[in-house]
C-alpha cells in the first residue's frame, strides 16, 4: 500500500512538473505585433533576391490573374529566441551536455522559438484580407504557406511578380517578391516564390 502511494505521488509530481514546464515555455513566446498594420509603411527586404533575377532575364510582369501557389511567409524569431536557439543547438551537438542529441519535435520548437498564436492569427488574417488563401501554418510557427494571384501579391507586398527569360516552370513559381508592409518584427518576408533553372546533368 505504501509503495502504491509513493508511486502515485511520484507520478503526480512528474505530471505537475511537466505541466509547469510547458506553461513556462508557452509564456516565453511574446506577442510582438502591437497596434494595427500600417499599410502605408513598407520595408524593403534584403538578401532574398535570386542571383539570376537580373534585368536581362526579365520578361515583364505576369498577368494579374496568374495563380501563385505555395508561397511562404517566413517569420523571424526575436533576438532572445535566436540566442536561446543558438545555445540549444550548440548543446545538442556537445557530447558533454545533458542536452546532447535531445532533439525537439516541430511543436516543441514552435512553443519555444515560433511566433505567438496571437501574432500568427493576426498575420494570417492580414493575408486573407488581401485575398490570399492560407494553406498551412507549420508546426514550428515560423512558416506560413499561402496562395493567391499576382494581383494579390502586387496589392499586399507592393511589388510586381515577373517572369524570367529562363522560365522552365509555370509562371506561378517563377516570380520574386521583395517587400512587405511593416508587420513589425516577426515577418521576415515571403520566400519560395522563385525558381532557378535546373542544372545541366
Amino acid at each position: 500500500m505504501v509503495s502504491c502511494v509513493r508511486i502515485r505521488s511520484l507520478f503526480l509530481a512528474v505530471v505537475c512538473l511537466a505541466v509547469l514546464d510547458l506553461s513556462a515555455l508557452a509564456q516565453r513566446t511574446e506577442n510582438r505585433i502591437v497596434g494595427r498594420v500600417d499599410e502605408g509603411q513598407v520595408v524593403t527586404l534584403s538578401g532574398n533576391v535570386h542571383p539570376l533575377a537580373r534585368g536581362e532575364f526579365d520578361l515583364g510582369a505576369v498577368a494579374g490573374e496568374t495563380v501563385l501557389e505555395r508561397m511562404v511567409l517566413e517569420l523571424e524569431p526575436s533576438a532572445a529566441q535566436q540566442a536561446e536557439l543558438d545555445a540549444l543547438v550548440e548543446a545538442q551537438h556537445d557530447p558533454g551536455s545533458p542536452l546532447y542529441q535531445r532533439w525537439l519535435t516541430p511543436a516543441e520548437y514552435g512553443v519555444r522559438f515560433g511566433a505567438s498564436a496571437r501574432d500568427v492569427a493576426r498575420i494570417t488574417a492580414w493575408l486573407r484580407g488581401h485575398g490570399f488563401t492560407v494553406d498551412e501554418v507549420a508546426a514550428s510557427d515560423r512558416l506560413i504557406e499561402f496562395s493567391g494571384t499576382a494581383a494579390d501579391v502586387a496589392d499586399a507586398f507592393r511589388d510586381r511578380y515577373t517572369a524570367p527569360r529562363w522560365l522552365t516552370v509555370p509562371p506561378a513559381r517563377a516570380g520574386l517578391t521583395r517587400r512587405r508592409p511593416a508587420l513589425a518584427n516577426p515577418a521576415a518576408g515571403p520566400r519560395g516564390a522563385n525558381q532557378a533553372p535546373p542544372r545541366a546533368g
